[in-house]
């Protein structure tokens, strides 16, 4: 009995240390910048060409609490507006080798409360999810993936028929944001749509509860 019970310890630390190293807590974010509203609105573009510089973990932060993120704790308000406070979206991040100074390849959850991401698949994916739909993902360091979780939309706001678009709404709203903050921070993104979904999502290991919406590449714009 008391070896079952040692095992079972074992296995629980074993299992607690797994979990624990597949979360990253990620640098706070800055709520003041170097460059305007205006001015990130005058330059924003559509990038889809990008250099091989990394990005820095700051920088993945602050793009990934900018779509997303909490911007009002005790509330838990976000950066983006959501009806009925329903936040069905969720975000991801698809990291290539070398994409993110000191961050293992892999596709990783964004959790927005803690502000910290949970690796949910390991290996550089890039090129597999750019042969399902756009050659601008195989050359950025980065994807940033919204999904909705259309139940719990349809839960919360009380009519299935009205919750789609509210959450493309809602997207769209997210995705501006990190068209805005990738601006001002001196990277280019393009959002794309015309992918194949489900073969993307097989691809990103993404649950099947979630419907994915945009991935978006962020990268440093080639000159």
């Amino acid at each position: 009995m008391k070896k079952v019970f040692a095992a079972v310890l074992v296995m629980i630390f074993v299992f607690a240390a797994i979990a624990s190293a597949t979360v990253i807590k990620l640098p706070d974010p800055a709520f003041d910048g170097t460059m305007s509203l205006e001015r990130a609105l005058y330059l924003r573009r559509s990038i889809r060409d990008y250099t091989d510089q990394p990005l820095t973990l700051q920088q993945l932060a602050q793009l990934l609490w900018a779509t997303y993120g909490i911007s009002e704790p005790e509330q838990k308000l976000r950066t983006a507006p959501s009806g009925r406070r329903a936040y069905p979206l969720e975000v991801f991040v698809m990291v290539s080798e070398n994409g993110v100074v000191g961050l293992e390849a892999g596709v990783y959850q964004y959790d927005a409360i803690e502000h910290s991401l949970k690796q949910i698949l390991k290996g550089d994916v890039r090129a597999q999810l750019a042969r399902t739909g756009s050659a601008a993902i195989g050359v950025a360091p980065i994807s940033v993936i919204i999904a909705a979780d259309m139940e719990k939309a349809a839960q919360v706001l009380g009519n299935p028929d009205v919750a789609p678009k509210y959450v493309y709404l809602e997207v769209g709203h997210a995705a501006q944001n990190l068209y805005l903050q990738a601006t001002a921070l001196g990277l280019g993104c393009v959002v794309t749509a015309g992918f194949r979904a489900e073969q993307a999502q097989a691809v990103l290991k993404i649950p099947e509860k979630y419907t994915l919406i945009y991935i978006t590449p962020v990268g440093y714009p080639k000159q």
